[in-house]
């Protein structure tokens, strides 16, 4: 009976690490929209290490990081969400982050991707653009760095690698060959911008 007991404890606290709490208030630097759950699990210095719940998200590819591919990226999203699929419906955008996830690979120089956040319980219609797929990711540890001003390429760039020197120096292990940049506002506006560089814990 105690056995069964801790088996029934053990199963509840992974499925809740899983998918999330009710009740979670997401933090100020969302807005008042729904962005992906996570618990702050410390600080230090100038990196948070957040442990994110499962989430779910748009994709799309992108050639390279420049602004005309990056935005056409964006709008290919954004016109899914407002119609521009199979069933013609509308997905919520009202959620942040926006993100660009970039990869280093031998093969190439990079891979880029930009994805929306999909709120949970959300039913997404089949993609007309086949370049648009959904992702599924799991729980799992990031080690994130604040910075505001307009983002940037360079200015991403620049951030990960004073993350990276960050994490060194505290001794964590980390994903090398990838990182995403976070926005949390449109780039029409003009203040209080709110953007992050995400790595990935090992």
């Amino acid at each position: 009976m105690k056995c069964n007991m801790i088996i029934l404890v053990t199963i509840a606290v992974l499925w809740m690490f899983s998918f999330g709490v009710q009740g979670w208030i997401s933090p100020d630097f969302c807005r008042g929209s729904e962005c992906p759950e996570f618990t702050l699990v410390q600080k230090i210095k100038e990196f948070e290490e957040r442990a994110y719940f499962a989430s779910r998200w748009i994709t799309t590819d992108v050639a390279s990081a420049k602004q005309d591919d990056v935005k056409a990226g964006f709008m290919r999203l954004y016109q899914y969400c407002k119609g521009q699929n199979e069933e013609s419906a509308s997905v919520t955008t009202k959620t942040w982050p926006a993100i660009i996830t970039i990869t280093e690979v031998e093969s190439a120089d990079e891979q880029l991707s930009v994805s929306f956040f999909i709120p949970p319980g959300t039913v997404l219609p089949k993609p007309n653009d086949k370049t648009i797929r959904e992702e599924n990711i799991p729980a799992r540890t990031v080690y994130v760095r604040i910075f505001g001003g307009f983002a940037s390429y360079s200015a991403a760039q620049a951030n990960v690698k004073q993350l990276q020197d960050e994490l060194n120096e505290a001794g964590k292990v980390f994903e090398l060959h990838r990182y995403t940049g976070a926005g949390y506002q449109s780039p029409w506006d003009i203040f209080n911008h709110h953007n992050e560089v995400w790595v990935e814990a090992v």
